[in-house]
């Protein structure tokens, strides 16, 4: 995921600037909140986000697992509607790139509560294998009709690096894919 930040982080569009959000949805953790690419330092991201200990549960995760839904979509919709961070008054809301692993939503999210995403707001990378049910970042994101780049190879990245690279300098055209 890391790797996945740092080769979009090194887009550099005409107008607006690149942010660099990282969120563990799982423990409802913001670990960084749109961030500048160029004043980020990569090493301190990576020291960072190595000392989540995965192997560890605590009481505050178990508490959240019904919650895991909401929050992630809370926080898509406050990037969405931020405009404070590089645009300008007359300049579209952001364009939001989301890559995720296959991640599996804990039993009890309710994902029909959910306010509907933006649409045209959002371009989704999902970095796995597995089926829908696994992919429950895309279950999230439908309501926006997000274009999908499904990448389980390093080829696939690349051509969703391409594609992306096109709708940000405006050559490609966004919509389901």
């Amino acid at each position: 995921m890391l790797a996945s930040g740092s080769v979009l982080g090194r887009f550099r569009p005409a107008k607006g600037c690149v942010r660099l959000s990282v969120i563990d949805v799982l423990r409802t953790e913001v670990v960084l909140d749109r961030f500048p690419v160029e004043r980020l330092n990569w090493e301190r991201l990576q020291e960072a986000i190595a000392k989540i200990d995965q192997n560890i549960v605590d009481v505050h995760v178990l508490e959240n697992q019904k919650k895991v839904a909401q929050f992630t979509e809370g926080y898509l919709q406050r990037i969405a509607a931020d405009k404070t961070g590089c645009a300008t008054w007359n300049d579209p809301s952001p364009l939001v790139v989301v890559v995720s692993p296959d991640v599996v939503l804990p039993y009890g999210n309710k994902l029909d509560s959910l306010a509907p995403l933006p649409r045209n707001a959002f371009l989704y990378v999902h970095l796995g294998w597995g089926s829908a049910w696994q992919d429950g970042i895309g279950q999230i994101l439908s309501s926006a009709k997000p274009q999908k780049f499904n990448c389980g190879t390093p080829r696939e990245f690349r051509s969703a690096l391409a594609k992306i690279a096109g709708l940000i300098s405006g050559v490609g055209t966004a919509g389901p894919h």
